[in-house]
Formats: C-alpha cells, structure tokens, sequence
C-alpha cells in the first residue's frame, strides 16, 4: 500500500489518464510502432481492450458521481436527518470518510493493485510504509535513496520525447499532451491486472453433508479476530505483532487482503505476515469483497490451503460455545443457499451451545448507509430473520468498515466492529450519525503518530468454560475497552 494509491484525487486521475490511452493506443507497443500495432490488432484483442476501457470509464463517472460522506460532530439523527443527508449528497451506500482512499468498487481496486505492482517493479523495492513520505527504492549496492512523492507519481508518466525531425507529428498525435504521456509499462500492468475483471469467479466450495466443515475447540482458549488486516503497511505489522505477544490458540481473518485480493497481495501482505500458526483448526479466514474483486482465486486456492481449511464457511466448537463463520463476500453482502441450510441445520441440532457467528460484512450499521436498505433489501437480515428473532445468534463480529465499534443489541443481535485491523481512517464521531443502531462504545483513540487517524487493532476472545471475555487491543499494545459476554 504505497502512499499515491490512497491519494485519491491521483488515483482518481490516473484512472481517466488511463482510460484515455488504453482508447487510443496499443498498451504492449513502443512509441514507434503504435500506429502498425494498432493496425494490426485483432479483433478479440480491440474488444478486450475496449471492455477494460468502458470499465475504467465507467468507474471515473461514478466515483465523481459518488463522494464519501465525512461523519460531522452534531450531524442530524433519526430518520429525516439522515434521508436528509442521503438526498443533499446523492449518495447511495455511502460510507465514513476514509483517510486512505479505497472506494468498494472492483475496478478500482484492480488499478490500486497494479498501481503498487508497477510502482514495486520500477523501484526494486516493496514499499509498504502506509504513510511514507516517499519510496524507498534500492540504489547500487546497500545503499537506498528516496522517492519523493512527486518522484513517485512520476513512476506512471513518461517525460515528453524530445523534437525530433520527422516525428514531432506522432508525438503529438500519441503520446502528447492530450493523452497525458503514460508510461507504456504501466499500461501493460493495469491492462493485465483488469482482465482479471473478466475472469469470472473461482467455483463455489460448498458442503457433501450437513456436518462438514466443523472443527473442535478446546473448552479453554483464546482466538484473536483480525478484520481489514491484509494491507502490508505498518499498522498490520504493529498489530501482527500485539497478536504475537499474546500467543492465541486460535487466530482469524474476517476478511479484506488490499487492494484486490490478488496472489502477490495475498501472499506478500496476509500469508508471509499472518501472526498465527498456518495448519489446520489453527487458523481461519473469512471470504470478502476484497479478495472477489480478483475472483476469489487467491482466496480459494492460496488462503484456504495455506491454513488447511476446507471452504469459506465454518464451524468451531467447544461444550459450550460456537463460533460460526460465515462467506459474506462471494456474493457480496449477501449469503449463499448452501449456506443458509448448512447453518440451519448447525443450529437446529438440540444443542445449547450459545452461538457468536464472523462474517466480513455487517448486519447493521450506525456509520454507513448500507446499499441494501437503500434497495429495501435485508439481504443478511432477511436471510436469518428467523434465527435472530428467535434469539439463536445473540452474538455477531464483522469487519469491512474500517471502524472499531460495540453496538448495544438491535434487530436481535449484539454487534461488533473490528475492522480496524490496519485500513487508514477517520476518528468517527462519538455519536452515529444514522438512525438505528446505538453504540456501547466506538474507539476513538488516535495513531500516536498521525493524530488526525484513528488508531488499529483487533480483538482477543477468552474462553474459559461458560465464559467469554474480550479485549479490544490497539497496535501500540494497549486495551481500548474490554467486556464479557
């Protein structure tokens, strides 16, 4: 997560920069062969390329359609205030204002991964500082220099080639100003990365029978739960290591490798950093829109063997307790049939274990409109209304908002937000500024070195017996709130 791809108005130009070139030229050709090159494209290649050209330009008109919506200290409540703010800014889902910028859409998140690919290639280096002031890139031997962040933009455009007789005309013509002067090699890594969106996505794991994917839990033992952790930057090392020093029996993932999801991301940003033991029944993670916008591959084919887990649903259990996962992300914010009557039949079986479902999105919010209930669609809530209502979830833990959040009990269930695992955001307010749901306690402590940001951590659940404690910890290994269930 280099610093230009949470810039947004850069990557927001980029975006169209991009798209712009892609139209008009050959991404593999050089400058001189542009005009025989596009002659000679066939036409399968003409309809990819123009496919990830109306993607990108579809994403530019909605990202300026849609602007996140900042959380206001004193901002309206209840349900005229907040379609109140819904109708002034036309927004539709819109989420807490975000201090690194990573809108939930496919496109760009593709572009964001390519955009640190190139940047990696170009350097030599892996820049992970979340808020470097420049790259560090290896110079000749053991000596390193720094990028600065004008350095850095410059990385995806090309100086304008000098006049020369006889191809001053091309040069206007291709690669002048009009089409701002991109880098032909990054045109070839984000033209790459965005036929992932064409991919389609990995197959659907599901169960033979209604008792798979369960595993046994010790009636003693503590799990930590990291959410929006698999970003490489120093927050996730800062938590990774708080997670550590703890030694937990158990650790998982509720979701969320940036910016796509794809193999390098997974493995150079979740695998290789994962604090937990990676063998079976010791470590879990949860699918997410992050992973999909990929389509899952990275998730399904890396994450899941790594970890020895099975599928992207399941069930921990001891005498007492159930933790139940849930795959919120291959549909995104929605659940799957498969799913529904696999965990029907779990909680249906005559037991009085007290079940805590995961998943990587929430039910409810008081920080964001979620799309469904703009839609008049409870997708998860429609999908277990039944079990909620009938007081079998009593207990549920997310991510995807980049929050950490204790809400008292709505719509049958208490939730909580931990979703602060590394993702750069906001302190919110104290207050929710949507109708609904009402909190117990929202961290607002902030990153000791960016006082404007708020500050990570994760969750540690100790199981002892009948009894549940939890401890909220930040990456500078303090307790922000603690509660027992």
């Amino acid at each position: 997560m280099n610093e230009i791809t949470g810039d947004k108005d850069f990557v927001l130009a980029l975006l169209r920069d991009t798209a712009r070139n892609l139209a008009a030229r050959h991404p593999e050709a050089k400058t001189a062969d542009i005009k025989k090159a596009i002659k000679e494209t066939t036409g399968a290649q003409k309809v990819e390329r123009d496919q990830i050209v109306e993607r990108l330009q579809r994403a530019y008109e909605q990202a300026q359609m849609q602007p996140v919506m900042p959380v206001k200290k004193g901002a309206k409540k209840g349900a005229k205030g907040a379609k109140a703010m819904k109708l002034a800014t036309g927004l539709v889902g819109a989420v807490v204002q975000d201090a690194w910028y990573a809108p939930r859409d496919r496109t760009i998140a593709l572009l964001q991964a390519a955009m640190d690919e190139h940047i990696n290639q170009q350097t030599g280096a892996i820049a992970e500082a979340a808020d470097a002031k420049g790259i560090t890139a290896k110079g000749k031997g053991a000596k390193k220099k720094k990028l600065t962040k004008t350095a850095a933009k410059n990385i995806f455009y090309r100086p304008k080639p000098p006049k020369k007789a006889g191809a001053a005309t091309e040069a206007k013509v291709f690669i002048g100003e009009q089409f701002d002067n991109l880098d032909t090699g990054w045109l070839e890594v984000v033209n790459e990365k965005l036929k992932l969106a064409f991919k389609g996505k990995h197959p659907f794991i599901r169960h033979q029978a209604l008792t798979d994917f369960r595993y046994a839990m010790n009636n003693q033992v503590t799990v930590a739960l990291l959410a929006d952790w698999g970003g490489g930057n120093d927050h996730a090392t800062n938590v990774g290591n708080e997670v550590r020093k703890r030694n937990p029996d158990i650790v998982i993932h509720l979701g969320d490798v940036y910016y796509a999801g794809t193999e390098s991301e997974v493995q150079k940003r979740f695998l290789d950093l994962w604090p937990g033991v990676q063998q079976r029944g010791r470590s879990f993670a949860l699918n997410s829109n992050h992973e999909m916008y990929s389509g899952g591959y990275s998730y399904f084919d890396l994450t899941l063997k790594a970890f020895q887990q099975e599928a992207s649903y399941f069930c921990l259990e001891n005498d007492n307790w159930r933790l139940i996962g849930l795959d919120t992300g291959y549909v995104e914010h929605d659940l799957t049939q498969d799913q529904v009557e696999w965990l029907a039949a779990l909680l249906n079986d005559g037991s009085n274990k007290t079940n805590i479902l995961l998943s990587h999105h929430q039910l409810y919010s008081g920080y964001e409109a979620l799309p469904s209930e703009i839609e008049g669609e409870k997708r998860l809530f429609e999908w277990l209304k039944g079990f909620l209502q009938a007081g079998q979830i009593p207990h549920w833990f997310w991510g995807h908002e980049h929050l950490c959040v204790i809400y008292k009990k709505f719509q049958g269930v208490k939730g909580r937000c931990v979703g602060h695992g590394c993702f750069p955001y906001s302190i919110p307010s104290a207050t929710p500024p949507l109708p609904g749901p009402q909190v117990e306690k929202v961290i607002r402590a902030s990153d000791p070195k960016r006082p404007k940001r708020g500050i990570h951590g994760f969750a540690l659940l100790t199981i002892d017996g009948k009894d549940i404690s939890v401890s909220y910890i930040n990456e500078a290994g303090n307790e922000d709130f603690s509660e027992t269930i």
